[in-house]
């Protein structure tokens, strides 16, 4: 009557039992996905879980002489001596991970090794005083002793685990021998050979799938390794054809100084700087120079005027590169910019002054844009001078056309007029009337031919819209190219528009247009431009990744810094507004409004 009034109390305590093992290991991640990161502890953890349950749970329905009551006592300390053994494991795999990250000396290596011995001789100790109560190595719990030999057959070398598994099953048959019944020590390891082969194949199996995950770890590792390298490999790809397409859209030497700065730094992931003459002038005078920069380092401070001015003196021909040392741990790379012999500035980086693999590779993306910039400068250079041989040549078109023209036709009435100032006949006479109307068709025929000249030089006499037809083409390329839908809406007569504003409003659709598109991921553009004679308003919209400019974190781009200069120099402004729902407009008006902004909505007609 007792017995079956008390096991069914013994029961919920069993179950509270199991169910706080369960709740700490939960807690603890069991059930979390494995990863090469952290299966090691997490297969440890549930390799601990389970022999805790099943042999807590073998010893309780097994025979024995002691009380169901004593058995729930042993079986909730051997609960609390598995959670102190795993928290004791937990902190050494942190404080080893932690020395792993840092540079291991051979001290650290052996400390490390020792703290973890002490943790395995410890809870080998314990299993084996806990089996001299419940049973020996014929006890339940003798296969719980799996669990420091798995950690030293994993995280210690091979004939560590061998000692481990020595030591126990040596102080476990020693035990052993205590009870009664048991014949000789050989005869005693004859009984229990197969036990002790579960134990050695056990060893044996886990040191090789310890090897194997580590082989699995290390090629992990190098796959890892390889996909950074090669996803930097296709960024840095993909910021030199940034780059080529933002030298091709820079037209003055300031903003090409900014984007050499610019993508030198994105691509070293260093400080940069560029240096570029304004003019010819071999003479390093303020106003003859162009310097632009990007943000330091925190903790570092270069006084890149100084510096570049110095490593400037120091350019002589065939002196490529320039390395200028600024103390222990720094120092400042520079590559000439040189095209055709001629020598436009300089290009540097800084860094840590660290010689390895790294800083070669450094060394020839500086290269790279410095020979970019060089060339793009000497075509910046052959654009002006095709420029003004243009220019000259239609002058010379023109100058020969009126010549064989107009001026003739100007050359027969002047005689004509002096022939008949000589004559002292009256003007109404009938060959002097005849001599007028020959002069006043000549004239006629002088200015059909004067306007005909002024009909070919100017686009809008014949009805057409050359800014407009080169936005849209642009635009019709674009939208080709990336597959996406482009809309073009021009209103008012672009003869209102200066050839600079003109050219100025081409480069913000540009900028703008390539943002969408390569920042923003956007499927369709609508480009808008109200052109009247007080203001002209500019508008692109796209339904592309959104962002927020008023956010503390958000930096305005080399592009949007260009497109509100553009505009600046207008006196307009460049707005940039995101829609919540996705999408981005840019709004630029010139002159710049008086009035406070618009909002996105009443910005696009909603």
């Amino acid at each position: 009557m007792k017995t079956s009034l008390s096991f069914p109390f013994s029961l919920q305590k069993l179950k509270s039992v199991f169910t706080a093992s369960y709740l700490y290991f939960r807690h603890n991640n069991l059930v979390d996905s494995f990863s090469l990161a952290n299966c090691e502890r997490s297969a440890m953890r549930l390799v601990r879980f389970i022999l805790l349950v099943f042999t807590s749970a073998f010893y309780l329905v097994g025979p024995s002489d002691n009380s169901f009551h004593i058995k729930l006592v042993v079986v909730l300390a051997m609960v609390v001596a598995s959670v102190l053994a795993h928290n004791l494991y937990e902190t050494w795999h942190l404080k080893s991970q932690q020395i792993a990250n840092n540079a291991r000396t051979v001290e650290q290596e052996d400390k490390v090794r020792s703290n973890l011995l002490k943790i395995v001789f410890a809870e080998i100790v314990g299993i084996s005083l806990l089996i001299i109560p419940t049973g020996g190595l014929d006890s339940p719990f003798a296969w719980y002793a799996l669990n420091p030999i798995i950690m030293a057959a994993y995280f210690a070398p091979g004939f560590y685990s061998w000692a481990v598994l020595g030591l126990f099953l040596s102080l476990a048959c020693g035990v052993s021998q205590l009870y009664p019944g048991h014949g000789t020590y050989f005869a005693f390891l004859v009984d229990h050979l197969s036990q002790l082969l579960v134990f050695f194949l056990t060893t044996s199996i886990v040191q090789v799938a310890a090897a194997l995950h580590k082989m699995l770890v290390l090629a992990y590792d190098h796959a890892e390794a390889a996909h950074q390298s090669s996803e930097r490999a296709l960024q840095h790809i993909s910021s030199l054809y940034h780059a080529l397409e933002a030298f091709n859209s820079r037209e003055d030497q300031q903003q090409l100084a900014e984007v050499l700065a610019e993508f030198t730094g994105r691509l070293a992931s260093e400080p940069a700087a560029c240096l570029l003459q304004r003019s010819n002038s071999e003479q390093l005078f303020p106003e003859n120079m162009v310097l632009c920069s990007t943000p330091a380092l925190p903790g570092v401070q270069i006084d890149w005027n100084t510096k570049m001015q110095e490593l400037w003196a120091r350019v002589e021909s065939g002196n490529d590169f320039l390395v200028q040392v600024l103390d222990v741990n720094s120092r400042i790379t520079a590559r000439t910019i040189v095209s055709q012999g001629q020598c436009f500035g300089l290009l540097a980086f800084w860094d840590n002054n660290l010689v390895n693999q790294e800083y070669q590779d450094r060394k020839k993306t500086l290269q790279f844009l410095a020979d970019l910039g060089g060339i793009t400068l000497d075509r910046f250079h052959s654009d002006q001078l095709w420029g003004r041989l243009l220019v000259s040549e239609e002058q010379n078109r023109i100058s020969n056309e009126l010549h064989d023209s107009i001026a003739q036709y100007l050359f027969s009435i002047n005689c004509a007029l002096h022939a008949l100032s000589c004559e002292e006949a009256n003007l109404q006479d009938e060959r002097i009337q005849e001599q007028l109307k020959l002069v006043r068709n000549t004239a006629q025929r002088a200015a059909t031919e004067l306007r005909s000249s002024i009909y070919k030089l100017n686009p809008s006499q014949r009805g057409e819209s050359v800014f407009i037809d080169t936005l849209a083409s642009y635009l019709d390329d674009l939208g080709r190219l990336n597959s996406i839908k482009v809309d073009l809406q021009a209103e008012g007569s672009e003869e209102i528009l200066s050839p600079d504003l003109r050219k100025g409003l081409y480069r913000i659709v540009r900028e703008a247009c390539s943002n969408a598109v390569r920042h923003g991921k956007c499927t369709s553009l609508q480009v808008s431009l109200s052109i009247s004679p007080k203001k002209t308003v500019l508008s692109i919209k796209d339904d592309g990744c959104s962002f927020n400019s008023s956010s503390a974190n958000w930096k305005p781009g080399l592009g949007i810094r260009n497109m509100k200069q553009i505009a600046a120099g207008f006196d307009g402004e460049v707005e940039i507004q995101h829609n919540p729902g996705g999408g981005t407009l840019v709004l630029c008006t010139i002159p710049g409004p008086r009035t406070p902004s618009i909002n996105y909505k009443e910005a696009i007609g909603v």
